[in-house]
């Protein structure tokens, strides 16, 4: 289940070589894991890398940057652990 406006960023852009624009920089790509029955908030920016563990909730407004564990409550930017439900 997810509210609006969620982005899912599967991927990240070069920055590393000066007097090259970024836009023609390497890029990487790790991938998302999304598990069962979770709930992730409207706003929520999930960046590339991220495990989510079933049953897993990310509250409205998130920035997720590291992996949450099954049946945990993560919420802020960066997200971190609330509670486990």
């Amino acid at each position: 289940m997810s509210g609006p406006n969620v982005c899912i960023m599967a991927g990240n852009h070069g920055m590393d070589v000066n007097g090259v624009p970024m836009v023609n920089q390497a890029t990487t790509t790790k991938g998302i894991r999304i598990g069962n029955d979770v709930w992730v908030g409207c706003n929520v920016a999930i960046l590339d890398g991220i495990s989510i563990g079933d049953g897993a909730i990310i509250g409205a407004g998130s920035v997720v940057r590291q992996s949450v564990e099954p049946f945990a409550i993560y919420a802020g930017n960066p997200a971190r652990k609330i509670r486990v439900r």
